[in-house]
């Protein structure tokens, strides 16, 4: 994420640490961490931000890298930064209603379309609310409905062919970004 190399002669410390907008020192993050290995031979400082992926985060941090004198650590030259975190994962996402929803109609020419807003409800986290959905045979998610010219699922909306007679029973499976889920 971050690199430079100390080519200027005397330089002795590199160091990414985070800090507020006020540039006070943090502590104590779980969601990540930072790492600041440094290679001695060429000089080369390689830090990185280690993120999690198994918690949820949605924050803005400070990062500030700091290059110092030997013969003056407490000083040295510094920049800060902004980064955006976000992890998935604290989304939430509903099933509208326990009862199945049934079609019983007479044959048509028709196509009846039903958007999945009308079987579920997702939180609005920003960029983590992006649900995909499928049809599946079993309420589990795990096997899917295939070769269907009744029933299909694309971009979020559940098409219904009414122009043959047919009789089928299936789950609509819903996962966010986050891997939360629904039936």
């Amino acid at each position: 994420m971050f690199k430079w190399t100390s080519d200027v002669l005397g330089c002795a410390a590199n160091l990414v640490s985070e800090v507020t907008s006020t540039g006070t020192a943090v502590s104590g993050q779980q969601s990540y961490t930072i790492t600041n290995p440094t290679s001695g031979a060429t000089g080369t400082f390689d830090p990185y931000l280690n993120v999690s992926l198994s918690t949820a985060v949605d924050k803005m941090i400070y990062l500030k890298g700091t290059s110092s004198s030997k013969y003056d650590l407490a000083g040295g030259v510094s920049s800060t930064f902004k980064v955006l975190l976000r992890v998935c994962g604290n989304e939430q996402i509903a099933v509208l209603s326990d009862e199945p929803f049934v079609l019983s109609e007479s044959v048509t020419a028709t196509v009846q379309t039903i958007p999945m807003t009308d079987f579920f409800s997702v939180s609005t986290e920003i960029d983590c609310s992006e649900t995909e959905y499928s049809l599946t045979t079993d309420q589990a998610g795990t096997l899917l409905l295939t070769n269907s010219a009744t029933a299909t699922l694309n971009s979020g909306i559940l098409s219904i062919d009414k122009s043959s007679p047919a009789s089928m029973s299936f789950f609509i499976f819903a996962k966010t970004k986050g891997w939360k889920t629904a039936v």
